[in-house]
């Protein structure tokens, strides 16, 4: 499979961002949704940016850094899942709010910040 239709695929898959924005867009409507981009795209970049500069530098010199981390977002992910799961129909985010900084940290911690970089 080529780079291109396999991070479009990545991106179609809804992780714990898209399922906050799309959570955001369906509360309080896509216009008042939009400045939560802000914390995605922040968030991102400097995943992103962590994993090229520190983590790649290190990971050329030390190959099992790589695998190391590819297992820290795995266990984020089951983590995140378990979360879910035992939280089912408890979590209120209406009550919360669903805001710019729980956005970022959420992309932050994003496992797909690893794939893209």
């Amino acid at each position: 499979m080529g780079f291109v239709p396999a991070v479009l695929g990545l991106l179609a898959v809804p992780g714990p961002t898209n399922t906050l924005m799309a959570a955001s867009g369906a509360q309080r409507g896509v216009r008042q949704s939009l400045h939560l981009l802000v914390g995605e795209l922040g968030g991102y970049a400097i995943a992103i940016t962590v994993w090229i500069e520190i983590v790649g530098a290190v990971a050329a010199r030390e190959p099992m850094l790589a695998v190391v981390a590819k297992l820290v977002a795995v266990a984020f992910l089951y983590w995140s899942a378990w979360k879910l799961w035992r939280n089912a129909g408890q979590a209120d985010l209406g009550q919360r709010g669903i805001t710019l900084g729980r956005v970022f940290v959420t992309t932050l911690l994003n496992p797909k910040g690893l794939v893209f970089a």
